[in-house]
C-alpha cells in the first residue's frame, strides 16, 4: 500500500465539511509511528533530525487536536471567528452618526449639546457638563453658573451665567443674617431662579452645585455659622432639583482661606490659556481683595543655589502649595490674609483714629461726642461710623462717634495710618516677611517679569475713577493723592469720568481705601514702587474670583456608575458602537447656501447681493475657523473680529519645519569671501601690445593676459554658493506654522487699520513712537516686537527712521521682507490684518488654489459659524 501523504489542508474552510461525514485515513503499519518504533530509545543528546521520532511539541498537539475534532465543534469554532470579525467592523469602520450615546441619545452634529464637537476626548466623560458655584460672600451673594464642554484633554468652558444679590446698607451676604439662618437660606432664591432657567431640564439631576462662604461667614464663629450653613444645605436638597455636593468634598462650607487663593490662581491662569494646554508658558500672579480678607498666591522661581540671601528653594510650611493641573506640576507660594480685607480694613483704621485719641486723652471721654479728626475722610465731610473696640481694651464696646475729614488734606498722614494697621514691625520668624509677621518669598527676586492680576476691590475703586487696565503702583499713589485732596482736585482731575465725582461724594472713604491698597501692594506686599499691576473683572467674558477654579474639578469627574451626580448622563447604562461621522461638506455647504437663500429673500442689501460672490472654504467635520480679534493702532483697542481658515492660523507645531526654514533663509544670505577676476572679467581692448612679427617679442597678447600687471587671474577662485534647496511648499508651510505659533500664544496682534504715523505728531514721533509701545506693552520692558506693514514698496521714511531711533524696542519690516526667523525671534507681532491676509496668500502653495485666507463679513460661512460658536 503507497504511503500517504502528509496533511494538507488549504485553509480553513476544509475543516468546515459540507457533505457527509470524511473517511477515517488509513495509517500503513509499515511506517515508523510519531515517536518512533517500540525498540528506538529516544536520546535527548541526539540531534533532533537524526531520527524521526521525538517527542510531539505543543504546536503539533493544538495541530493534531483541530484536525481530529468533530463537526460540530468545527462549526462553533468557525462561527465564533466569523461573528468577532463582524462586530469588529461594526466597532472600527461602521459609518453611523453617534460620538457619545447614552442609550437613545445619539448625538449629532444637528442634536449635540455643544457646537464644539459631537464626541468627548474621554468616553468616560460626558460631552457636557454644568456646574453651579454660590460664592458667599462678606458683601453679598453671588451665583456662578458655568457649561463645560469635554472636546479636550482638559475641561473647555463654553459660557457662563452671573448674578449677584441685590446690595442692602447692612449687607446682602449669608453674615447679614446673623441668627435668622432660614432668612440667610432663603436669600439665595433669587439666585437659583437663574440656574433653574440655565440648566436644561435633562442636566438638572445630574448638575452639581455647591456653596462656598468666605471670610464675613467666618467672622461669625463657629455656631452660628454652622446653622446658616446646614439651613441653606437643607433648602437646597429639599427644594432644588441639584445634587448638593457631599460634606466630605465640601458642598456647603466655609472655605479655607488658602483654597480661595489658590481657586482663583487656577480661574485666572486658565482663562488666559497659561495652564491646561499643551504650552509650558510662565503663568500670573494673583492679588484678591475681598471685604474680609486679602490673597496672594504666585509661582515663585528659584535659581536653585542661594542667590544674595536667597534660599535655592521655597522653605515648607502652610504657605506652600503643591498643584497638579492640566499634567503639570506646580509649586505655589499662598497665603490669606485674614482681617486685612477691604472693610476690615476700614474697621481696623477706625480703631486706630480712636485708639490714639484715647492715648492723648486717657482720663476723659468727653471728646467720643464731638468730631474725631481723621485724615483718611475726604476733607470737610463728617460720617458717623460705628466701632467696636476689642475686650481688652479701656474703651471695650461699641461705639457710635462721627469722624470729620482735616482743613487741609495731607494724604501721607492716611498712608502712615494704612501702614500702622499691617505691623511690618513685628517678629518674622522665617524671613523674608510680607506684613504681620508672614513669611513672603521676594516678589523682586523671584517674581521679576511675569504678570500680576489685581481683582475683587481693587479693580472696584480703580476702574471707577478712569485707572487703565495696567498700571505702576506709583500711578495709583498719584490718584490716591488727588483723591484725597477733597473736591477741589476732583473737578479738574475727574469730571471727564462719567460717574466719578458722583461716586467721590457718595462714599467719604476713598481716600482710606486707596491708601490701604498702596500700602498693602507697596509696603505690606513690598512691591517696587514701579511694578506694573493689571486689573480685570473679566477675562474673555469670564467673571475672575476662585469660583471657576473651584469647579473645574466638578467638570474633571468621569463616569461613576454609583454616583448620583452622573447616572443621568449614561440613561439605560449602556453605549452604541457606532463611530464617529459628521455632516459631508457637500451637505454642509448646500445647508449653508440655503441658509443663506433664506436670509437674502427678507432684506435685498448690497451686502447679501456680495455674499454670493464670495469664496467659500471647503471645512471638513473635524475644522472650525481661527476666531481672532482686530484691534485699532495706536490704542490697540479691540474694534472687531475676523474669522481665518485652521490651515492658515491653526497649523500644528513641526519644529523640524521651522528649524530648516531658518537655516534655508541664513544660507541665502551668506556671501562667499573668495573672488577673482577672469580673463573675461577684465575690461580693456583687446588690441595687441606689439605686432605679431618682426619685434622679437612674438605672441605678447594684450594687456588682459595673466601674464600683464592688472590682467586676469588663471582659473582664479569664484565666490561660493552656500545657498541650499528647500522644496516651496515646506516653506510656506514653515511661515504658516510660525504665524500660527505666535497666535496661539497669544502674541499676534492683527490691526484692522494702517501702521503709520499722524500728522499731528510733528517732529514728536520717535518719543510718540516710544509711548505707544511702552504704553501699549510691545516695547522693550515686555519684550521687543516685530511690526509689519502691507506696503509692498519701502515703508514711510519717518515711520522707519523712528524704528530705527527705538530699535531696542522693536523692527518694522515690509511685507516682502518678512520671513521666518523674524516671525521667530522677536516677543510678539504685530501685523496690519492685509499684511497678514498677503502674506498668507504668498504661502499656501501647499494647499491649493481653493483657500481663501480670510472669511469675509457677509459671507454665509461667518453667519453659520457666528451661530455656532
Amino acid at each position: 500500500m503507497p504511503a500517504s501523504k502528509p496533511d494538507d489542508r488549504s485553509g480553513i474552510w476544509s475543516y468546515v465539511p459540507f457533505g457527509s461525514s470524511p473517511r477515517r485515513r488509513s495509517v500503513s503499519g509499515a511506517l515508523p509511528t510519531r515517536n518512533g518504533s517500540a525498540n528506538t530509545p529516544w536520546d535527548p543528546f541526539e540531534k533532533s533530525d537524526r531520527q524521526v521520532g521525538r517527542p510531539p511539541s505543543k504546536l503539533d498537539s493544538i495541530k493534531h487536536a483541530w484536525m481530529t475534532q468533530s463537526r460540530q465543534a468545527r462549526y462553533l469554532k468557525t462561527g465564533g471567528v466569523l461573528s468577532l470579525i463582524v462586530l469588529l467592523y461594526l466597532f472600527l469602520f461602521n459609518g453611523g452618526s453617534n460620538t457619545y450615546a447614552g442609550g437613545n441619545n445619539v448625538y449629532t452634529s444637528a442634536t449635540s449639546p455643544t457646537s464644539k464637537c459631537t464626541k468627548p476626548h474621554e468616553l468616560s466623560k460626558p460631552l457636557v457638563q454644568y456646574a453651579i458655584m454660590i460664592d458667599a460672600g462678606s458683601t453679598g451673594s453671588r451665583i456662578h453658573v458655568y457649561k463645560f464642554n469635554n472636546c479636550g484633554p482638559t475641561p473647555e468652558l463654553e459660557s457662563e451665567e452671573f448674578k449677584m444679590t441685590e446690595k442692602k446698607p447692612e449687607g446682602s451676604g449669608l453674615s447679614s443674617y446673623k441668627s435668622d439662618a432660614e432668612g440667610a437660606a432663603k436669600s439665595l432664591d433669587p439666585l437659583l431662579e437663574v440656574a433653574l432657567k440655565t440648566v436644561p431640564d435633562d442636566y438638572k439631576s445630574c448638575t452639581p452645585i455647591a456653596v462656598k462662604a468666605t471670610a464675613g461667614l467666618r467672622l461669625l464663629g463657629d455656631e452660628m455659622s454652622q446653622k446658616i450653613l446646614d439651613a441653606v444645605r437643607t433648602r437646597l436638597e429639599t427644594v432644588y432639583p441639584f445634587p448638593v455636593v457631599s460634606k466630605e468634598k465640601g458642598g456647603v462650607e466655609i472655605m479655607k482661606g488658602e483654597d480661595e487663593g489658590v481657586f482663583a490662581w487656577i480661574t485666572t491662569n486658565y482663562l488666559l490659556g497659561k495652564i491646561g494646554g499643551p504650552d509650558h508658558t510662565p503663568t500670573a500672579a494673583i492679588f484678591d481683595l475681598g471685604g474680609g480678607s486679602t490673597q496672594i498666591v504666585f509661582q515663585p522661581t528659584f535659581k536653585g543655589s542661594p542667590n544674595g540671601g536667597m534660599p535655592p528653594k521655597m522653605e515648607e510650611g502652610d504657605h506652600k502649595y503643591r498643584l497638579s493641573f492640566g499634567g503639570r506640576d506646580f509649586e505655589l507660594y499662598q497665603h490669606s490674609h485674614l482681617g486685612y480685607g477691604l472693610m476690615s480694613a476700614r474697621k481696623a483704621l477706625h480703631e486706630s483714629v480712636l485708639d490714639h485719641m484715647h492715648k492723648q486723652n486717657p482720663e476723659s471721654r468727653a471728646w467720643l461726642s464731638k468730631p474725631i479728626p481723621n485724615h483718611c475722610i475726604t476733607p470737610g465731610v463728617q460720617k458717623k461710623i460705628d466701632v467696636t473696640m476689642p475686650p481688652d481694651h479701656p474703651l471695650a464696646g461699641d461705639h457710635t462717634v462721627t469722624m470729620e475729614g482735616p482743613t487741609d488734606a495731607i494724604p501721607a498722614q492716611c498712608r502712615a495710618l494704612a501702614e500702622g494697621i499691617l505691623y511690618k514691625d513685628k517678629t518674622c520668624t522665617l524671613a523674608p516677611c510680607s506684613f504681620n509677621g508672614v513669611h513672603q518669598p521676594a516678589l523682586e527676586k523671584t517674581f521679576a517679569r511675569e504678570d500680576i492680576y489685581i481683582f475683587s476691590y481693587f479693580y472696584d475703586r480703580t476702574s471707577e475713577l478712569g485707572m487703565p487696565e495696567s498700571f505702576t503702583i506709583r500711578e495709583l499713589q498719584d490718584l490716591t493723592s488727588k483723591v484725597c485732596g477733597g473736591e477741589d482736585k476732583w473737578v479738574g482731575a475727574f469730571s471727564g469720568i462719567e460717574g466719578a465725582l458722583a461716586e467721590l461724594k457718595d462714599r467719604p472713604e476713598w481716600c482710606l481705601d486707596l491708601n490701604f491698597m498702596g500700602a498693602l501692594l507697596h509696603t505690606g506686599y513690598e512691591m517696587p514702587i514701579d511694578r506694573e499691576v493689571r486689573i480685570a473683572k473679566k477675562i474673555k467674558g469670564n467673571e475672575l474670583g476662585w469660583c471657576l477654579g473651584a469647579s473645574l474639578p466638578l467638570s474633571f469627574k468621569r463616569l461613576n456608575l454609583s454616583d448620583p451626580l452622573t447616572q443621568c448622563l449614561v440613561p439605560g447604562l449602556t453605549r452604541s458602537f457606532a463611530s464617529e461621522t459628521h455632516l459631508p461638506v457637500a451637505e454642509l455647504t448646500r445647508e449653508i447656501e440655503a441658509e443663506a437663500a433664506a436670509s437674502s429673500t427678507k432684506a435685498d442689501t448690497p451686502s447679501n447681493t456680495s455674499s454670493t460672490n464670495t469664496p467659500k472654504l471647503s471645512l471638513n467635520a473635524f475644522e472650525s475657523p481661527v476666531l481672532a480679534t482686530l484691534y485699532n493702532f495706536p490704542k490697540l483697542e479691540p474694534s472687531r473680529y475676523a474669522l481665518y481658515h485652521p490651515k492658515f492660523l491653526d497649523v500644528p507645531l513641526r519644529r523640524d519645519i521651522l528649524h530648516r526654514a531658518v537655516i534655508y533663509e541664513g544660507d541665502r544670505t551668506r556671501q562667499g569671501t573668495a573672488s577673482t577676476k577672469w580673463r573675461k572679467d577684465v575690461h580693456g581692448s583687446n588690441r595687441k601690445i606689439v605686432p605679431q612679427k618682426g619685434t622679437g617679442r612674438a605672441r605678447a597678447g594684450d594687456k588682459k593676459s595673466p601674464t600683464r600687471r592688472g590682467g586676469g587671474v588663471a582659473f582664479g577662485p569664484h565666490p561660493r554658493d552656500f545657498s541650499t534647496e528647500l522644496p516651496q511648499k515646506i516653506y510656506a508651510r514653515a511661515v504658516r506654522t510660525a504665524l500660527s505659533y505666535r497666535y496661539r500664544k497669544g502674541e499676534l496682534i492683527i490691526l484692522d487699520n494702517e501702521l503709520c504715523l499722524p500728522d499731528s505728531v510733528g517732529d514728536a514721533r520717535v518719543s510718540w513712537l516710544k509711548a505707544v509701545m511702552t504704553r501699549n506693552r510691545i516695547g522693550n520692558a515686555n519684550g521687543r516686537s516685530l511690526l509689519v506693514t502691507s506696503t509692498t514698496q519701502d515703508v514711510s521714511p519717518e515711520l522707519f527712521e523712528s524704528m530705527e531711533t527705538i530699535g531696542r524696542h522693536g523692527m518694522l519690516r515690509s511685507l516682502e521682507n518678512v520671513d521666518v526667523k523674524n516671525l521667530l525671534e522677536t516677543n510678539r507681532i504685530v501685523i496690519e490684518r492685509q499684511a497678514l491676509q498677503s502674506l498668507l496668500w504668498m504661502h499656501c502653495s501647499d494647499l491649493g488654489p481653493e483657500y481663501d485666507t480670510e472669511f469675509e463679513a457677509d459671507s454665509p460661512f461667518v453667519q453659520y459659524f457666528d451661530q455656532t460658536l
